[in-house]
């Protein structure tokens, strides 16, 4: 019984800043490095093998996408978030990596985002609980890495694409990566936001995580949600929710999530 993990990497063509997204990937696999339980395959799928510390690459595989690098776009030119094409490039590589994996013993299966770090329980929990449908987390927080502040939140899996293991049962493996057998992935077909409610429609009702399960890494100028923040009004909005909402970070908080030194992440 294995978790696996899919990381679908930017191409080095299109992120704003590749030392940053190699840091940032480094740290999330430091904090699967740094799991209680090892019982978990993951995978990275890119355009470029980051260069990445030991440990990173001790953590995950690495495999090149075969599709071709999107198009580029100047970052805020985007009005509508389904407007990407980058989302069909990220579609593509969690096939690609769903193809890796079918080989394996995978029980559930996380799509993990290269700026999103976990719990260091959180696999030892799946793996003990064993639910059949999956599990989703809501309880997490966001990280904002300039301002040294977290915002607890009980509504993770609705600001955070990082918060869905689902049973391999109900997830396809593809033999064959198209456009056709990636409509079928829940993470390809489905926002983040939806998961629940869709599993729930169909009777498979995923379990609710109940520790803070993961953490959303902001202010570092890669997230996806930053491309619609450009306005003053939303950005007093985000610093105001900062200040107000934000508590200082401790160091054991941090290390549950694999954060060693908060000074010197990002």
């Amino acid at each position: 019984m294995l978790v696996g993990f899919i990381i679908p990497l930017k191409s080095k063509k299109v992120t704003p800043d590749w030392a940053v997204t190699c840091s940032l990937l480094d740290q999330t696999l430091h904090s699967l490095a740094l799991q209680t339980c090892q019982d978990f395959r993951a995978v990275v799928v890119g355009h470029e093998k980051p260069n990445l510390s030991n440990i990173a690459w001790q953590t995950a595989d690495y495999i090149t996408s075969p599709f071709d690098v999107p198009p580029i776009k100047k970052a805020g030119s985007y009005k509508y978030y389904k407007e990407f094409k980058r989302i069909l490039d990220k579609y593509r590589k969690i096939a690609t990596g769903l193809n890796f994996l079918r080989q394996e013993n995978i029980s559930y299966v996380m799509v993990l985002d290269a700026d999103d770090i976990l719990h260091k329980n959180l696999v030892s929990y799946v793996i003990n609980t064993k639910n059949t449908n999956g599990y989703i987390i809501r309880k997490g927080y966001q990280f904002y890495s300039k301002s040294k502040r977290l915002v607890y939140r009980q509504d993770l899996d609705k600001i955070c694409g990082s918060t869905t293991l689902i049973h391999a049962d109900l997830v396809p493996f593809p033999e064959t990566v198209n456009d056709e057998t990636i409509s079928s992935i829940p993470w390809c077909h489905l926002s983040h936001s939806d998961m629940e409610a869709y599993f729930l429609q169909k009777n498979k009702p995923l379990k609710i995580i109940p520790f803070e399960g993961a953490m959303y890494v902001m202010q570092h100028g890669q997230n996806a949600s930053d491309e619609f923040r450009e306005s003053l009004r939303s950005k007093l909005r985000e610093g105001l929710k900062i200040l107000l909402k934000g508590k200082p970070t401790s160091a054991n908080l941090l290390a549950d999530f694999g954060i060693q030194d908060k000074d010197k992440f990002i």
